[in-house]
C-alpha cells in the first residue's frame, strides 16, 4: 500500500508538473504573438499609403515629399512666374496646385524605388521592404563606405540602389547563361555600344583672328597647312606654337580626346563646340573655320587611332550580364507601370502640406 500511494503521489505530481509546463508554454505561445504582432505593427505604423501592399508610412513618404519642395518652387516658376510665399502650396496655377504636384512627384520616385526594393526581396537580399529594414542596410552602408555627410533621403535612396544592384547581381548568378543566338543577335545589334570608348583623337586648336574676309581666311588656312606639315615632321607642338603665334593665330594648342582625355567637372560650350568638330575630322584633315563663343578657330587633326568593335567571344559575358540586367529592369519598370497605390489615411496625407509650408 504505500507504495501504491507513493506511486499515485508521484503519478499526480507528474500529471500537476505536466498542466503547469502546458500552461507555462500556452502563455509563452501566446505572449511571443502578442510581441510579434506589436512588433509588425510598429515596423509598419502609421501606415500612411500603400504599393502594391508594402506599407509606407509617413515617415518614409516625407522623405520623398521634402525633396521635392524645391524641384516644386523652381517648376511654378519657370512654368508660372510664381512667386514663393505662404500661400504658393494652396494656390492653383493655370489648373495645377504646387502641394498636389510635390505629392505625385514623391509618390512616382516611391513607386520606382519600391519596386527596385521588392526585386531585392524577391532575390532574398532582403526579408522584406519595411522602412526600418531599408534604414538598417542604409546603415551597414554608412559604416561600411562612409556617407555621413549625405542627407537622409540620399543615404536611403543610395541604399536601395545598391540593393537593386544585389539583386540584379543575384539574378545572373541564378539565371546562368544565356542562348547563344540571343546573345549573337545583340551583339549585331548593338556593335557601336559595345566600344570601350571613343576614338583617340590628337589635334591642335588653332584660335584665329576674328575675320571672316575671303583674304583672311585663305591666309589662316596657309597657315594651318604649315603647321600640319611640322607636326608631320614630328616638330614639338611648343615649336610650333612659337613659330606661328602672330596677328592671324593667336594662339595654338595640341589638345587631345578619348581615353587619355581629362575630366573637367566644368566644360565650356565653345569646349563642346570645338570638341564635336574635333570627332568630325579625319587624321591629316584640316576643319574650315568654326565659331565657338566669341571666338574663331580652325583644326587639324594630327592623329586619330580608331577604336575597334571587340569581337563577339570577348565581349560574350559582358553581353549576357547587360542581357539578364536588363530583364530585371524590364520586370521593375512592369511594376511600376502596373502599381496599385492606395492612400491609407487620406486625412493626414492632406494635412502633409503644412510640413511643406515650415
Amino acid at each position: 500500500m504505500p507504495r501504491q500511494e507513493a506511486g499515485i503521489t508521484i503519478f499526480i505530481r507528474k500529471k500537476r508538473l505536466r498542466s503547469i509546463l502546458f500552461i507555462s508554454l500556452a502563455g509563452f505561445i501566446v505572449m511571443c504573438a502578442v510581441l510579434l504582432a506589436a512588433n509588425n505593427q510598429s515596423s509598419d505604423e502609421p501606415t500612411l499609403l500603400l504599393i502594391d501592399e508594402m506599407r509606407v508610412p509617413e515617415e518614409e513618404f516625407l522623405l520623398f515629399l521634402l525633396d521635392e519642395k524645391a524641384n516644386t518652387v523652381s517648376y511654378f516658376h519657370q512654368r508660372y512666374g510664381a512667386e514663393y510665399s505662404q500661400e504658393f502650396w494652396e494656390t492653383d496655377f493655370a489648373g495645377e496646385n504646387p502641394f498636389e504636384f510635390a505629392q505625385k512627384q514623391a509618390v512616382a520616385k516611391l513607386i520606382k524605388v519600391k519596386a527596385e526594393q521588392l526585386a531585392a526581396k524577391q532575390a532574398g537580399i532582403i526579408k522584406d521592404t519595411h522602412y526600418k529594414t531599408i534604414l538598417q542596410f542604409s546603415k551597414q552602408q554608412n559604416a561600411a563606405y562612409g556617407v555621413e555627410n549625405m542627407s537622409l533621403v540620399q543615404q536611403y535612396t543610395l541604399a536601395s540602389s545598391k540593393l537593386f544592384i544585389e539583386a540584379k547581381n543575384a539574378y545572373k548568378a541564378q539565371k546562368g547563361g544565356l542562348n547563344e543566338q540571343k546573345l549573337i543577335a545583340y551583339y549585331e545589334q548593338h556593335q557601336k555600344e559595345l566600344l570601350p570608348t571613343e576614338d583617340d583623337l590628337s589635334v591642335y586648336v588653332l584660335r584665329t583672328v576674328n575675320a571672316d574676309d575671303a583674304e583672311t581666311i585663305d591666309k589662316l588656312k596657309a597657315l594651318a597647312e604649315l603647321v600640319a606639315a611640322d607636326s608631320k615632321k614630328g616638330e614639338e607642338p611648343e615649336m610650333i606654337k612659337k613659330r606661328y603665334i602672330s596677328p592671324y593665330i593667336l594662339d595654338l594648342e595640341l589638345v587631345t580626346y578619348g581615353s587619355e582625355e581629362g575630366k573637367d567637372e566644368y566644360v565650356s560650350e565653345s569646349a563642346v563646340i570645338i570638341r564635336n568638330a574635333a570627332y568630325q575630322l579625319q587624321a591629316n584633315e584640316i576643319s574650315e573655320p568654326i565659331i565657338a563663343g566669341n571666338d574663331r578657330y580652325i583644326l587639324f587633326g594630327a592623329n586619330r587611332n580608331v577604336k575597334d568593335v571587340p569581337a563577339f567571344e570577348e565581349v560574350r559575358q559582358y553581353l549576357a550580364d547587360i542581357m539578364l540586367e536588363k530583364e530585371v529592369e524590364q520586370k521593375v519598370e512592369h511594376t511600376v507601370q502596373n502599381a496599385n497605390v492606395v492612400i491609407e489615411n487620406e486625412n493626414r496625407f492632406g494635412q502633409l502640406i503644412s510640413v511643406l509650408t515650415n
